[in-house]
């Protein structure tokens, strides 16, 4: 029996290894059932479809799409004028190279792409922040590897770099920049970036134009008394990348178990840093925990410092900080509760201005009150009160569904949407995702894709849109008077088909709901002012029409058929 089972084990080990290296896998679409988005984003770079790399006598293989990282916590998704810019990093091998993309936001459609390669350069580049400056180009900052670091580390890994700017024209994606700091200059910082013993790692954001600010994290631990350290180390460079002001250093007390720690721009004047921990060497001990919160201004001097330690249970054991923009920060925290005997953990989420009043407090439960513990987003929505939180969740059938919850303001929660995936096979990752309320009140949702029928279960980035309207959530113009346009629908009754006249030419999509709201057929229609629609496989009954204008021109009244 025990080589039995060794043998499978090596069998599988053989297989993954196999498959894993010399199998090119092509992405394979997911559906929602009954629904369909505004538009679904999957990063694929096709030029490099079929390369490959050696690395200790072993070959492996790019397939142009499972290989890309997106680094949430930078600022590397920009709104702007109509186009989507989001740069993603290839990081099969450890940093190969920068993908950026311009998209167009009402239709998803790609307007251009820009591989900077470094798969054949032995100085890798990590970009940290993104923004469209003064001039109106896309601009990247980050850290470029040292040459010759020492002590070396092994491949692939890469401890220190210094200063990298980049510019892009916005309308072609033509490198109109291309800018690092020399090492072998006297006054060039060296910015960690992995280190083996110490944890640190170095951040870059902007701070106006043509100055930056430089953020070292430095995460230490004393083995000896078992006491652990946070120090960050806050600069100000040049638009050159060298020093400009004086370095202020936020060093933690000593304590005995660090849980969280987070640096946030929440606009380009106020820098929060968040930070919880245990003071005694009892972990989960509710009695040490400690939430604080710092405000810097944009000259790295103290605006005030916020204890959330008095505010939150006695029996808190865990908080992190979940989202921050220029009035409100999000906690999500865990406290303990009991339920038939058991002892499990209730999620609860926060939202509290920069004075520290909370301004809701949320139970993350289900109908039945029992708590809810899956991946999760959140933010606090624009064009009204409340936040809103998208979870990724698994049926009772094994299926995979993403499901979209509202608070009210005061506390209530409702979930609103739940899209459940038409293959079992599929499932979107929502434990390292973005989730971002566009310009317009739609809602944009960036997660991992998975074929969990593949043995290495590949990954891909997915970005997806979501109409404010289908969630039930308000969009810019939600309080304007709309006056709705009329679209002509004919025969009522019919038997398998209807016509969809148009007053001009229509580029959207077209649902067909039953009696109980429920979505039986989807449609597009690209620029035409006709559409003719089969709805022979409809069972007989009252169904109503709705057209959703993709480019946001046009809204139309519901119509309403027939089916015999």
């Amino acid at each position: 029996m025990k080589n039995k089972i060794i043998l499978v084990f090596m069998t599988i080990h053989f297989l993954t290894y196999l498959y894993g290296q010399n199998t090119i896998l092509p992405y394979e679409p997911f559906e929602f059932e009954g629904y369909s988005p505004a538009w679904v984003h999957v990063v694929v770079d096709s030029s490099i479809i079929g390369e490959s790399y050696i690395r200790s006598n072993d070959t492996f293989y790019y397939d142009g799409w499972s290989h890309y990282y997106f680094e949430e916590e930078a600022q590397n998704i920009i709104e702007y004028k109509g186009g989507l810019y989001m740069v993603e990093i290839l990081f099969k091998r450890f940093f190969e190279g920068t993908f950026v993309q311009k998209l167009d936001i009402n239709t998803g459609k790609v307007l251009w792409s820009k591989s900077y390669d470094f798969r054949n350069d032995t100085n890798k580049e990590w970009m940290f922040t993104t923004k469209i400056n003064n001039d109106d180009e896309l601009e990247l900052i980050g850290i470029r590897e040292l040459s010759n670091p020492f002590p070396k580390p092994p491949e692939p890994l890469w401890l220190q770099g210094t200063f990298a700017r980049r510019k892009y024209d916005i309308n072609t994606g033509e490198i109109l920049y291309n800018y690092y700091v020399d090492e072998d200059e006297s006054e060039a910082i060296k910015f960690p970036n992995f280190l083996s013993i110490y944890s640190t790692r170095s951040f870059l954001t902007f701070s106006g134009q043509d100055r930056f600010e430089s953020i070292i994290h430095t995460y230490a631990s004393n083995r000896e008394n078992e006491e652990f350290y946070n120090s960050y180390k806050i600069s100000v460079l040049n638009d050159s990348g060298y020093l400009d002001r004086d370095t202020i250093i936020i060093d933690t007390m000593p304590y005995m178990y660090n849980l969280n720690n987070e640096i946030y721009e929440i606009d380009k004047d106020r820098v929060l840093f968040y930070d919880s921990y245990f003071e005694d060497n009892v972990i989960y001990n509710s009695d040490s925990f400690k939430v604080n919160i710092k405000i810097y201004d944009k000259n790295l001097k103290t605006i005030y410092n916020l204890d959330l330690t008095k505010v939150f249970p006695d029996d808190l054991i865990e908080s992190r900080i979940v989202y921050a923009d220029k009035d409100f920060f999000i906690l999500k925290w865990i406290k303990p509760i009991e339920i038939n005997s058991v002892e499990t953990d209730q999620f609860m989420i926060s939202v509290y201005d920069y004075n520290g009043n909370q301004i809701e407090e949320v139970k993350f439960a289900n109908e039945e009150g029992l708590p809810i513990t899956p991946a999760l987003r959140v933010i606090k929505l624009k064009n009204e009160k409340g936040i809103l939180i998208v979870s990724g969740e698994a049926t009772n059938t094994g299926f995979h569904q993403i499901c979209f919850y509202r608070s009210d303001g005061t506390g209530n929660l409702t979930k609103i949407k739940s899209l459940k995936i038409k293959q079992k096979k599929h499932k979107l990752n929502l434990n390292s995702s973005y989730l971002k309320q566009l310009n317009n009140g739609d809602i944009l949702l960036n997660c991992s894709y998975i074929n969990r029928n593949l043995l290495d279960e590949p990954k891909a980035q997915v970005w997806i849109k979501f109409p404010a309207d289908d969630l039930g959530i308000k969009s810019k113009t939600t309080e304007v008077e709309v006056k709705k346009k009329i679209f002509k629908l004919y025969p009522s009754p019919a038997p398998d088909n209807i016509v969809i006249d148009f007053d001009a030419n229509f580029t959207g999509k077209i649902e067909i709901s039953d009696a109980l709201g429920r979505v039986v057929s989807v449609a597009k229609a690209d620029n035409g002012k006709t559409r003719d629609l089969d709805i022979s496989v409809l069972s007989p009954g009252i169904y109503f029409v709705k057209a959703i204008d993709t480019k946001g021109q046009n809204v139309y009244k519901t119509g309403r058929f027939v089916k015999e």
